[in-house]
């Protein structure tokens, strides 16, 4: 008996040994029989085993019978996981700059009184600037409540750009330290050769004295320095354009909104042909024809927003022509205040400009030949 259940059992294994190997198709059939069967008996198997099961059919799944359009199902995921990653990494930097602009913000308008340069004055209080660059200086003073450049003849100042200089000034912060070392004072152009040097002063009395220099790396800030301190630091802002000036004086001739015009004369020495104009019903009338709006406006926007190159000091109005005036522009506007520009002989030393200056007062302004080509018209140019 024992001996038959010896040789049955190596029957058995020599059967298991040599067994044809099954389809493919009848290996798939018997595992999702043995999935269906798992799905009913779940108590009986553990969650281990049917992703197992699970994942072993996948993969036949995968390689044996895969759609033919599985690829571009694979490949809009793989663009989709992409979009994301993209998406998540604008994120970060957009909320990164985000807190970065809104630090710079904060640490400008919330610094103390403590990292102010100029300290324990108020804008009022200033009543005289010191702008020294290249070794040219220039005195303003606030005389009677205006602002006048009193090297430059007491010539009125730009009363805007000065405000803008006394509020930056009360404004500039000693935000981060950027050098200690005085041998440094060029690269950031805080010394005096490159730096501008400014002086506030106070009944006479000398409140701050610094430099200021090239924007910083961020260009959202500006390099400064206090006279006799080799600390160099950041300050929140580019100021720079505030005190780096060419120009104090005031030399604006005229400004005022050239659709407030309503009558317009110009007047020529060497010309017989005068134009007069008037607007009616807010179109330009010259003579009995409407004129060129456009051709118009040329002329009027010239002189409503005309601006001097520079002063005449020295001469008298006879000596720049004004005896006998290349041109006279008469302007009349809606309210009735009158611009009457007088337009005198070129400079002896260039050509290219001009003597003008402004009927109700003497001030000879210098003006470019450009501008003054601009109204020599004759009636047909209209």
């Amino acid at each position: 008996m024992d001996e038959q259940n010896s040789t049955n059992a190596e029957n058995i294994h020599s059967f298991d040994e040599n067994k044809e190997p099954v389809y493919e198709e009848m290996k798939i059939e018997e595992e999702t029989i043995e999935i269906e069967r798992i799905k009913n008996e779940p108590e009986q198997h553990s969650e281990t085993g049917k992703e197992e099961v699970k994942n072993e059919v996948k993969s036949d799944y995968d390689f044996n019978i895969r759609p033919e359009n599985m690829e571009g199902e694979q490949g809009k995921q793989d663009k989709m996981g992409s979009t994301y990653v993209l998406l998540v990494i604008f994120l970060v930097l957009l909320g990164i700059s985000y807190v970065i602009k809104n630090k710079s913000s904060f640490n400008r308008n919330g610094l103390g009184e403590e990292n102010k340069i100029v300290r324990g004055v108020e804008a009022k209080d200033i009543d005289k600037i010191e702008v020294l660059k290249n070794d040219a200086p220039t005195v303003i003073e606030n005389q009677d409540g205006q602002w006048k450049v009193t090297t430059e003849n007491n010539f009125p100042a730009d009363q805007q750009a000065v405000k803008s200089l006394v509020d930056e000034s009360l404004e500039l912060n000693r935000y981060i330290l950027a050098s200690e070392n005085a041998e440094k004072f060029a690269d950031f152009e805080v010394d005096g050769e490159k730096g501008t040097n400014i002086k506030l002063y106070k009944g006479g009395e000398e409140i701050a004295n610094f430099y200021v220099g090239k924007a910083g790396p961020d260009f959202d800030s500006t390099y400064l320095r206090v006279a006799d301190d080799e600390n160099v630091y950041l300050s929140k802002g580019y100021v720079r354009y505030y005190f780096d000036k060419e120009e104090w004086r005031n030399l604006a001739i005229y400004d005022f909104e050239s659709e407030k015009a309503a009558k317009l004369a110009l007047k020529y020495r060497d010309v017989a042909d005068n134009v007069i104009m008037e607007k009616i019903d807010n179109v330009w009338k010259i003579q009995t024809k409407d004129a060129d709006k456009g051709k118009v406006d040329n002329v009027l926007d010239a002189i409503s927003n005309l601006r001097a190159q520079d002063v005449e000091f020295e001469k008298t109005a006879k000596e720049c022509g004004f005896g006998e005036a290349a041109v006279v522009v008469r302007l009349e506007l809606e309210d009735g205040g009158k611009r009457n520009l007088i337009i005198g002989g070129k400079l002896t030393d260039d050509e290219n400009k001009y003597y003008a200056k402004r009927e109700e007062d003497e001030t000879i302004f210098i003006i470019n030949k450009s501008t003054v080509d601009n109204l020599m018209k004759k009636t047909g140019d209209f």
